[in-house]
C-alpha cells in the first residue's frame, strides 16, 4: 500500500469516529493536508518532467549547433563555449585556415600563439610562427615556422587586420 494509500484509509477510519473532534476537527483538517500533498506532489512530478523534457530539447539544440554528440554541458561550459564563438575563435574539428596563413591558435591549458598550418611529407602539420610573420597586400603572410606534431590546438582565430590610418606624412 502506497503512503497516499496508506493516509486515505486513515482519514477514512477516522471520519466513522464517533468522537466529534477527531471527525469534526481532524478529519477536514487531515483531509485538506491531504489534498495540499497531492498538489505538490503532482507539481513535483510535473516539475520533473517538464526538467526532463527541457534536458532533451537542450541536448538535441546543443548536438546541431556543435555537432557534437555529447549532452548539453554545465552552465560553465557553455558560457565558455558562447564567449569563444562571439569572439570569433572557431574550433578545429569545425573548419581551418588556409594553409601558411597566421592565426591565432588556442590550446586548452596552454597561452595561445601565433601559429598556421604547413606543408609536410604526411599533408599538413601546425607550426609556431613565433615573430616572423607580416601583412602584405590584405593577407597575413609568414616564412618561416616551426614545425611540431605535438600542436594540437583545439581553436584557432583569424589575426586582424593592422590599423590602415598610419599614412607617411608628405615632405
Amino acid at each position: 500500500m502506497s503512503e497516499k494509500s496508506a493516509i486515505e484509509t486513515c482519514i477514512a477510519l477516522a471520519a466513522l469516529s464517533p468522537h466529534k473532534a477527531i471527525a469534526g476537527g481532524i478529519v477536514p483538517k487531515a483531509r485538506q493536508e491531504l489534498s495540499e500533498m497531492r498538489a505538490e506532489l503532482d507539481l513535483a512530478d510535473a516539475l520533473t518532467m517538464m526538467q526532463h523534457e527541457r534536458t532533451l530539447v537542450a541536448d538535441k539544440l546543443w548536438q546541431e549547433a556543435t555537432g557534437n554528440l555529447d549532452t548539453f554541458p554545465d552552465l560553465g561550459v557553455l558560457i565558455e563555449w558562447l564567449m569563444a564563438r562571439a569572439e570569433g575563435w572557431i574550433a578545429v574539428a569545425d573548419d581551418l585556415p588556409q594553409m601558411e596563413e597566421p592565426v591565432w591558435l588556442y590550446f586548452s591549458g596552454q597561452a595561445p600563439f601565433i601559429g598556421c598550418r604547413t606543408d609536410d611529407v604526411d599533408g599538413w602539420l601546425w607550426a609556431n610562427c613565433y615573430d616572423d610573420y607580416y601583412f602584405d597586400k590584405g593577407k597575413w603572410k609568414t616564412e618561416t615556422a616551426e614545425v611540431d606534431d605535438d600542436y594540437q590546438p583545439t581553436h584557432w582565430k583569424r589575426l586582424p587586420s593592422p590599423p590602415l590610418d598610419i599614412v607617411p606624412k608628405e615632405v
